[in-house]
């Protein structure tokens, strides 16, 4: 049975000719490709063209109840959008109807009979063949335990090779004759997630952090694409054919599994399933030492590298840790900050609790180098937070485990990803950062964290251009993760791009896609924007968001989160300005916010006394703070610009005489950008 498209006419929508047969949009002779399920959304949208189409209206005819399609919904729209861009149409097609739906606006024109009714959007079934014999290992035996998770690991290499350009998990129809899937371009493997066989919480995160640190580790690969968390773990808890679910993911194989701890013991049930026919290639019990973990995903993965390199041609796996002798309680502690740290978007305490899992699998094993590893990411990643309100204590905490992680596991590509932000904020060595990006870049090319850390490297540097390339890339391979498609934004509205930055912050509020934090970094874009109907329309976000903040406790709140009532009632020009300047001034006589400099140095600079301002500034890189996160490139890139009187002032110039400011100017202006640095004296 074809896919439902096959059978929809083509139409012309505004300038744009829409062939749903070949999943494809024609202007001129420019062929612009879609993938199934994005065609689905557009096919609905138009047959209803001028009407507004519901959420759960298109989630329901497009994704049905088996699929979670509200952030599926939330992407194929903006693919959408992009791709009607990238044909060179500046028109809105597709209006967003704030907590409603969506409506096209563009004139829709059958070319042939009527456009068909989204409800016939009927999926088709699952092809039925027969059982095949396991494919024979070459190669040195494996023990028992070892044969039962090479299985595993095998399905989620084979998994992790197709997703670059194979459609997501949101964008494809259910099951049909594999000949009718996109022919995947690279090598690539997803990871179901893992049932606990227990109703306590703690092992669910454990049997997460299980499955997390296979994927993890096999995205350490070089060639090798592993699809992302966000779509394989989707399926959590829902019975599907796994044929339709490695339809839905654009692989040929899945891996399955259940994990049951007792006591210093872990047992494990895999199967590595072929969904282009429903064959279980591999199916297996194993029981080890809790503390046998680690040997075990190494030596697998080690096996499978072998394989892969022989048969796909994708390099070889660089080592870590072989996980000998390290105390179960230790290996316990790790896997639970892995899953605390999957929950950081979701549960605001979640970070804190994942700092101090991998804290204590540190203090119970000081010789296991992913524990270190895990403070030093979640550390990179924590700077502003209220995990580092006593900074001086969390900077050396989080040095120090870098210094151990690389102590113990120096080819570990996340840690030198991590290292590359740790060394852009408080340690600001833009030397070291061009280091350990490349050495990340050499050891896993592909791999999520590896190109966010090079992308935000070239936005310090000022090289734009090469930055949105890596974000593009990231985007491209990791469709399912928004943290990617949300700091895309944020740098290109930093870079003062901000209708395409604006593109994803609107459609992202529209469906509330990220948690309240989000809306703070959206309106200071709005704001600072310069577009008085950009920031009217986000006003009333950011007010809702500051009513919240108010009735939360201080511990639970960030730093800057202080300035906010004060930063907006100055930009938003609200009868209680003058009031909030005047506890501003108060505050910075005795407790200065150092965060976000960018942010709040262009706007306060005009309102607290010059003394007083200039010193916060020195007391923010001091702290390394005066560049140590995207809204502080803000004055560098001149949407938020420093009046004359501070970039010539004496004290500005000093901040840059010391040597790593220095070398940010000298590398900033090497790309042409001298936004924000120091101007002549008078």
């Amino acid at each position: 049975m074809t896919h439902a498209n096959a059978q929809r006419p083509p139409f012309v929508l505004g300038a744009i000719r829409v062939e749903p047969t070949l999943n494809s949009l024609f202007l001129g002779e420019s062929r612009y490709a879609l993938e199934p399920r994005i065609m689905d959304v557009l096919c609905l949208l138009a047959g209803h063209a001028g009407e507004v189409v519901g959420r759960d209206t298109l989630i329901d005819q497009v994704w049905g109840l088996e699929h979670s399609g509200d952030e599926s919904l939330t992407r194929a729209i903006s693919l959408i959008r992009k791709t009607i861009r990238d044909a060179g149409e500046s028109q809105e097609y597709i209006e967003t109807i704030p907590k409603r739906g969506y409506r096209v606006v563009q004139p829709v024109t059958l070319v042939e009979s009527g456009l068909p009714d989204a409800a016939s959007n009927t999926p088709p079934s699952p092809p039925v063949t027969s059982q095949a014999e396991a494919p024979t290992k070459s190669g040195m035996p494996l023990p028992p335990r070892f044969a039962v998770l090479l299985g595993a690991i095998t399905l989620l290499a084979i998994r992790f090779l197709i997703p670059a350009l194979s459609p997501d998990p949101s964008d494809v129809e259910d099951p049909v004759v594999a000949a009718s899937a996109p022919v995947p371009s690279a090598p690539s493997i997803a990871v179901l997630p893992f049932t606990a066989l227990s109703s306590a919480d703690e092992d669910q995160l454990f049997a997460d952090g299980v499955a997390v640190g296979l994927l993890t580790r096999l995205g350490r690969i070089t060639d090798l694409e592993v699809a992302g968390q966000r779509s394989s773990f989707a399926y959590r808890d829902r019975n599907l054919d796994l044929r339709k679910i490695g339809y839905e993911l654009g692989v040929d194989h899945v891996l399955d599994g259940t994990v049951l701890r007792s006591g210093d013991e872990v047992r494990a049930t895999i199967q590595l399933v072929r969904t282009t026919d429903g064959v279980q290639i591999w199916n297996e019990a194993y029981d080890a030492p809790l503390n046998d973990v680690f040997t075990i995903q190494d030596d697998i993965v080690r096996q499978v590298g072998r394989q892969l390199e022989i048969e796909l041609g994708v390099g070889q796996y660089r080592g870590r840790t072989s996980g000998e002798g390290i105390e179960p309680e230790a290996v316990e502690q790790y896997y639970l900050g892995l899953g605390y740290f999957g929950e950081r978007m979701r549960n605001d305490q979640a970070r804190f609790q994942a700092y101090d899992a991998f804290q204590n699998a540190a203090l119970i094993d000081p010789d296991f180098g992913e524990a270190w590893a895990g403070i030093a990411f979640v550390g990179s990643t924590g700077v502003g937070s209220p995990l580092s309100r006593d900074f001086e204590r969390f900077r050396r905490d989080v040095s120090h485990a870098f210094e151990r992680a690389f102590a113990l596991i120096p080819d570990d590509a996340s840690t030198h990803a991590a290292m590359v932000f740790w060394s852009l904020g408080p340690a600001f060595d833009m030397s070291a950062a061009r280091m350990h990006a490349e050495r990340a870049m050499a050891l896993a090319p592909v791999q999520f964290d590896v190109l966010y850390a090079n992308a935000g490297l070239k936005m310090y540097s000022g090289d734009v251009d090469g930055a949105i390339d890596l974000y593009d890339r990231l985007v491209a391979l990791h469709p399912e993760n928004l943290s990617g498609a949300q700091v895309r934004a944020r740098w290109l509205a930093t870079a003062g791009r901000t209708e395409d930055a604006f593109a994803f912050f609107n459609a992202c509020q529209a469906e509330r896609c990220l948690g309240e934090g989000f809306v703070a970094f959206a309106s200071t874009y709005a704001v600072l924007s310069g577009d008085p109907v950009l920031a009217a329309q986000w006003r009333p976000h950011y007010e809702e968001f500051e009513a919240l903040l108010a009735s939360l406790p201080p511990e639970a709140k960030p730093n800057v989160t202080r300035i906010l009532p004060g930063f907006f009632s100055i930009m938003f020009d609200r009868p209680d300005k003058q009031a909030q300047i005047e506890a501003l001034i108060e505050l910075y006589e005795t407790n200065p916010v150092t965060e976000q400099v960018g942010m709040w140095g262009p706007v306060f600079c005009d309102f607290l006394p010059e003394d007083m301002f200039l010193s916060a500034l020195e007391l923010a890189a001091d702290k390394g703070k005066f560049l140590s996160t995207g809204h502080a490139l803000m004055p560098f890139y001149g949407t938020n610009p420093y009046p004359d009187w501070v970039l010539q002032h004496p004290r500005y110039h000093a901040l840059f005489e010391r040597p790593a400011l220095a070398e940010f100017a000298r590398v900033r202006r090497e790309h042409g950008w001298t936004h924000g640095l120091p101007l002549p004296t008078d």
